[in-house]
């Protein structure tokens, strides 16, 4: 078990070690340079209001893209964010993991919690439908991404007994942020929260009176905060422009949308991130087994008892998806999956964790299974840690060429156009690549950032 542990930790080195590399070789694309082009421009309030009143009511999102964007100037603002995101991230994790191992009754230390809860974060990260899009587009990320971790903070905090200036913050800000900066996010928050009032009242004799109604204090606090948002971003004149350049398919088609978005998006889970976020998920199986005083029940025993939970998950995944596919009327972008990729890595963890509490295995079976687990997750971290840093290093290098050429070209004028070289690969990181046609909006967005004043277009289309 000691040794096995060591290679969990030397995995957990890995994994942080990959998001550092990630984090100092990331960089703006697509929409990012709108906001910078925006930003040096008309300021970030006027940014805001044009974005709220021609796009979308994301008013909060967009106050934090382009306000921070103030200094983007410096070479080290991205890298630095992207950095922080993930160590909050890993923060939201190491929570759950004392929540789920309080509720399972399971005790351990923190420093293993610390671990558990760097392997939960590889689960999540590698769930996503598009790494690039979820965790290294810098516009995306501040809608969606920061949506999501605030949420599971809020979530922490309505759960916790414990009242202090930081927990009574994330009470108030993350629901304002919530709902101004994805609509689709705000709508299933408001469901769930309004799903944990109706819990917490119904359980009302399992608890004392006075923590069921500080809790619901506060869940009605953040719901009614929430919906405040969400309606000054309902209402907003851009949603209009937004919603006439949509699909607009009859009634019948529109009902069938979330179900062909919940397949579609179980094929490409399936086919994708699955396996790599399962390697990430299997140590919590051994972690149940290690717990004392567990109830041994058969296999088919087991899948009957979980059985039930699986209709759960399902039914969430659908709740999760509908919002977003009835507004695009269509199956919603990766970056719009994050809150579905967090829910699947974390049903997988704690599927394993109670089959590992339930099924009854040797420990020479375990002992099997730990050496083979800890190979292959070692393998695929090590093969995942090297072939990234090749790539980014080429991707870097041309995507710092490129600008560089752009630089040097910013006052000339009378120019045709601009041919530039494709970028190679940007591995995990969201591609900044643009097309073939000048007036598309990636390369109107890179040419309005940069100050050029002809068009600039790529030699090639993006692989």
């Amino acid at each position: 078990m000691q040794n096995y542990r060591l290679v969990l930790r030397i995995c957990a080195v890995l994994l942080l070690t990959l998001f550092v590399v990630l984090s100092y070789y990331t960089h703006f694309a697509a929409d990012d340079f709108f906001f910078i082009a925006s930003q040096k421009t008309i300021g970030t309030l006027a940014t805001v209001n044009m974005c709220y009143t021609t796009f979308s009511g994301r008013w909060v999102a967009y106050a934090l893209t382009a306000g921070l964007l103030e200094t983007a100037s410096n070479a080290y603002f991205l890298p630095v964010f992207t950095l922080v995101i993930f160590l909050t991230s890993l923060y939201t994790c190491y929570l759950c993991v004392i929540r789920i191992c309080f509720f399972a009754s399971i005790t351990i230390s923190k420093s293993e919690s610390l671990l558990n809860a760097v392997l939960f974060l590889g689960s999540f990260f590698f769930a996503s439908f598009s790494i690039a899009e979820t965790w290294f587009w810098y516009t995306a990320v501040c809608s969606y991404l920061i949506s999501l971790l605030l949420f599971l903070l809020l979530l922490n905090e309505l759960i916790s007994p414990n009242n202090s200036f930081a927990g009574y913050f994330i009470l108030l800000f993350a629901p304002i942020y919530i709902g101004g900066a994805s609509e689709s996010f705000a709508i299933v928050s408001c469901i769930i929260l309004f799903l944990i009032s109706l819990v917490s009242y119904f359980k009302f004799d399992l608890i004392t009176s006075i923590r069921i109604s500080f809790q619901i204090r506060k869940i009605s606090i953040a719901i009614v905060l929430l919906l405040l948002s969400f309606g000054f971003t309902a209402m907003a004149p851009g949603n209009e422009l937004r919603h006439s350049q949509l699909p607009h398919p009859g009634v019948a088609y529109s009902a069938l949308i979330p179900f062909k978005a919940l397949l579609k998006c179980a094929y490409l889970f399936l086919m994708g991130p699955f396996w790599k976020s399962l390697l990430f998920c299997i140590p919590w199986f051994f972690i149940g087994a290690d717990v004392k005083n567990r109830t041994v029940v058969t296999g088919l025993q087991f899948l009957k008892k979980t059985g039930k939970a699986f209709l759960v998950f399902i039914l969430f995944c659908f709740l999760m998806l509908v919002p977003a596919s009835v507004i695009l009327s269509e199956t919603p972008p990766a970056r719009a999956l994050s809150q579905l990729s967090f829910l699947i890595g974390c049903s997988l963890s704690l599927w394993f964790l109670i089959a590992g509490m339930s099924l009854k295995i040797s420990n020479k079976q375990l002992l099997r299974f730990k050496v083979i687990h800890a190979c292959c997750l070692l393998t695929f971290l090590v093969y995942t840690l090297f072939s990234q840093t090749s790539t980014l290093k080429k991707y870097d290098t041309a995507y710092r060429q490129r600008m560089e050429i752009l630089s040097q070209n910013e006052l000339k004028t009378g120019i045709a156009g601009l041919k530039l070289d494709t970028l190679p690969s940007s591995g995990m990181l969201y591609s900044a690549e643009l097309s073939q046609d000048s007036t598309f909006y990636t390369n109107r967005h890179l040419q309005k950032a940069m100050g050029i004043k002809y068009g600039i277009f790529s030699r090639s289309s993006p692989e």
